[in-house]
């Protein structure tokens, strides 16, 4: 569980308890599901000694406020001394890329999330055009079926290095600590990329999001009761802390989403198949009665 974990699953618990407040079992459910994310967050990070990076928040919008400010745009006083923060007080020698967050991780560390939050809305006032672009290209292998122009393809191991078109290379990124979880999804890693074929289905996430907003659409087309489109939530709230969070266009990070996709597929055909059986029966009812 990244980060931003924590507060899709409350949000989400959130709106299940006011929507299907009047369904069985859903309170007990989800404090359940509550009482398991305190656990994962406490006693299961500690048995795997891992430790909290909360400068790492910013990680990735911080690179849209770079994107900005290398691309002639106008910022504020705060706004560009961020980017001196970020560049080691030497922006004419930092080489940006749009695509990768590759600053130190600690640079903005002495920011409160208030302040953050401040510089980058003012901003998004001053260059709404510029910022979104910034945002869209570093998230490009979320929403981009095809690969975009100047995208670099990347997947990391498990031990903390990362693998892209260039080779291996330091991002100043904390490194991870071998455990037994590390040893497991390495191995599967090198499984699942080995074939290309495989590669492109399994990884590309932004094929399984359109499929998932086309069949939202055709649901709400139908007038269907909305607590039927619920399940989608998890993953719209998903992408959605990718966008604020995603330093690089790295497949493991959207994965989760392609394989909640995948069963909100079969989820779409049940509840549709439902629904045209019931529209039958109905028109059979009505027949017996002419």
């Amino acid at each position: 569980m990244r980060q931003s974990g924590i507060y899709v699953v409350t949000v989400m618990l959130l709106i299940l308890l006011v929507g299907l407040r009047k369904e069985k079992y859903v309170r007990s459910l989800s404090m359940f599901v509550f009482v398991c994310l305190l656990i994962i967050k406490g006693p299961v990070y500690s048995w795997l000694d891992i430790e909290p990076q909360p400068q790492l928040k910013y990680f990735a919008m911080a690179n849209d406020i770079c994107y900005v400010y290398y691309n002639g745009g106008s910022l504020s006083e705060d706004a560009e001394s961020m980017v001196y923060e970020i560049t080691g007080q030497k922006p004419e020698e930092y080489v940006f890329n749009a695509y990768n967050t590759n600053y130190n991780s600690n640079a903005l560390k002495e920011y409160s999330v208030i302040d953050f939050c401040k510089i980058y809305i003012k901003t998004f006032v001053r260059e709404p055009q510029l910022l979104l672009k910034g945002m869209l290209t570093r998230t490009s292998i979320g929403w981009s079926v095809d690969k975009t122009y100047g995208q670099v393809d990347m997947l990391s191991c498990y031990t903390g290095e990362r693998l892209d078109e260039k080779g291996i290379y330091d991002f100043h990124y904390p490194q991870r600590k071998i455990n037994i979880l590390t040893i497991i999804l390495s191995d599967m890693h090198e499984k699942i990329t080995g074939n290309s074929l495989v590669f492109l289905v399994y990884w590309r996430t932004s094929l399984y999001l359109t499929i998932s907003l086309i069949e939202i659409s055709i649901l709400m087309g139908k007038k269907i009761k909305w607590k039927y489109i619920l399940p989608f939530l998890p993953m719209i709230l998903n992408y959605l802390t990718l966008v604020v969070s995603s330093g690089w266009p790295d497949y493991r990070y959207y994965w989760p989403c392609a394989c909640i996709g995948t069963f909100l597929s079969m989820y779409y055909f049940a509840i549709t198949g439902n629904e045209e059986m019931n529209l039958k029966e109905q028109r059979g009812e009505n027949n017996d009665l002419v």
